[in-house]
C-alpha cells in the first residue's frame, strides 16, 4: 500500500490520511485507525452467520502446475463460510420490496471484523442469480442512518453501507497480487434520500481507489428500523460467466458509522458473514468465503 493510501473500511475499516486533495485508495482493514489485524476471531461468529456446509464445485487451482506440483508464490485457500446463491426463474424488480425474496435463504451479517467502535447494527442478506446478473437484497437494522460521503462515492464504505467482495474461487491463491476479477461493490442510502454506489477493482495487492458504479441497478430505502438495499449486478461487471454449481470467492459486509460527535461519518464497526475476514486486499485473500450458484 502506498504512503498516500487511506486505511478505511472493508475490514469496510481504518483511516490514515495521505496528503493532497485528490482521491485516495480506500482499504478495508481490521482497525478504524490503522491497517492492523482485528481482534475479532472466528470463535466469536454466531451460528446464524455461518451457513450449512455443502459440497460444491470449485475452479481449477491457479496455483498448481500441469504436473500437479504447487506453483511458487501461492498459498492454500482456507475458505470462510459458504453462501448459497439461489437460481431465480424471474429477475426481481429492483425497488426495495422484500416480498419477491421471501423463499430465498437469508444469511446474517453480524460478526464484527473491523473498526474500533461498538455497534448494535446487523443485516440480513438474500442472494440470487440468473444468466444476466447477481442479485441481492439486504435489510439492515441500524436506526441512526449516517452517510456523509455523498460527493465522494469511493468513501461511502466508511459510512453506513453494505459491501460485497467477490472474485474467482481458487484452491490456491496468489501471494503477490489479487486476482484480476476481484471486485468490491459498495451501496449505501443517502441521508436525504436516494442511493449511493461505488465499485473498486483489483489493483496489484489491493483494490483501486474506486469510482461511481453506474451500470446495473440498485436502490436503497430507509425503513422504520434501518434501511434496505436491493441490487442487480451484471456479471460483466464482475468478470464472471455464471453457471449452476459455480463457486465464487466472496463475502458480505456491512459498515456502521459513528452517528454523532466530532467523528460523525467515520467508521465505527465493520461486520461480515465471514469471521475470517480480518483485512482488505491480498493478505487475507486466502480466507475469503464462498458463494455457490444453485441449480
Amino acid at each position: 500500500m502506498t504512503a498516500g493510501a487511506v486505511a478505511a473500511l472493508v475490514a469496510l475499516a481504518g483511516c490514515s490520511g495521505g496528503s493532497g486533495g485528490g482521491r485516495v485508495r480506500v482499504t478495508y482493514s481490521g482497525s478504524a485507525s490503522t491497517a492492523s489485524t482485528s481482534t475479532a476471531s472466528a470463535s466469536t461468529a454466531s451460528a446464524s452467520s455461518t451457513p450449512e456446509t455443502t459440497t460444491s464445485a470449485s475452479s481449477t487451482s491457479a496455483g498448481a502446475t500441469e504436473g500437479g506440483d504447487e506453483a511458487p508464490d501461492t498459498r492454500e485457500a482456507i475458505p470462510g463460510p459458504e453462501v448459497e446463491v439461489a437460481a431465480l426463474s424471474k429477475a426481481p424488480t429492483i425497488d426495495g420490496d422484500q416480498r419477491e425474496w421471501e423463499k430465498v435463504p437469508a444469511y446474517s451479517v453480524q460478526t464484527q471484523v473491523g473498526g474500533k467502535g461498538s455497534t448494535k447494527a446487523t443485516s440480513s442478506w438474500r442472494l440470487g442469480w440468473d444468466e444476466n446478473a447477481l442479485y441481492l437484497f439486504a435489510r439492515a437494522a441500524d436506526p441512526a442512518l449516517t452517510q456523509t460521503h455523498v460527493q465522494r462515492p469511493w468513501l461511502i464504505g466508511t459510512g453506513d453501507a453494505i459491501g460485497l467482495e467477490i472474485g474467482t474461487f481458487r484452491d490456491r491463491v496468489s501471494t503477490t497480487k489479487l486476482d484480476a476479477q476481484d471486485t468490491r461493490i459498495l451501496i449505501a442510502p443517502n441521508e436525504t434520500g436516494g442511493t449511493l454506489r461505488a465499485i473498486a477493482k483489483a489493483d496489484g495487492d489491493d483494490f483501486d481507489q474506486g469510482t461511481t458504479w453506474t451500470s446495473g441497478s440498485a436502490v436503497a430505502k430507509r425503513t422504520a428500523s434501518g434501511w434496505v438495499v436491493e441490487a442487480a449486478i451484471p456479471w460483466s461487471d464482475l468478470g464472471q460467466k455464471p453457471k449452476a454449481g459455480l463457486t465464487l470467492a466472496g463475502q458480505l459486509l456491512q459498515a456502521d458509522a459513528v452517528a454523532s460527535g466530532a467523528k460523525r461519518g467515520s467508521l465505527a464497526a465493520l461486520l461480515s458473514n465471514n469471521p475470517q475476514r480480518r483485512g482488505s486486499g491480498l493478505k487475507w485473500r486466502f480466507a475469503w468465503g464462498q458463494l455457490t450458484l444453485q441449480k
